[in-house]
């Protein structure tokens, strides 16, 4: 099974809020947290790989909180998911990164296969604009969902 993460999931839900209140920002990492039922400790995790892929920034300051860079427009749901968790690499042996080496990988026609979905993966994800997603949230009931899983 494939499985996306709960840094992935979590970020999005984040994500997506920022854009439903993009008029208000920037926005505190306790509101977003509050909002999204998302443990504050984790948010702050995945906000800082965020940062580092220059998706959000900063904004000190007694109205401070996080903004998106001039990027909002052009942002994908593959740039969130890369920035939360690296790749979209379905299996260890095509990952670069991976501590465990596979020594056929590169003569392996299964690896190929994996290379494949990787690459429809990734083309499925860069073609949802993320201002997509923040306009559906807005025909939803999107916020009030994650509110209720704190009174449950």
């Amino acid at each position: 099974m494939i499985k996306i993460s709960t840094r992935v999931m979590y970020g999005l839900r984040a994500i997506i809020y920022m854009g439903l209140n993009y008029d208000r920002l920037p926005i505190s990492l306790n509101e977003i947290a509050l909002n999204q039922n998302i443990p504050i400790r984790y948010i702050e995790q995945i906000f800082i790989r965020f940062k580092k892929a220059r998706i959000i920034k900063s904004v000190r300051g007694i109205n401070g909180g996080y903004s998106f860079n001039d990027n909002f427009d052009s942002l994908t749901l593959l740039d969130i998911v890369v920035a939360a968790d690296g790749s979209v690499i379905p299996v260890w042996c095509l990952n670069p990164l991976s501590k465990r080496k596979c020594p056929i990988v590169e003569e392996c026609m299964v690896a190929e296969v994996w290379r494949g979905l990787a690459k429809e993966i990734e083309d499925y994800l860069s073609s949802i604009k993320l201002k997509d997603l923040v306009e559906k949230a807005k025909e939803t009931n999107f916020v009030e969902l994650f509110k209720k899983m704190r009174l449950g």
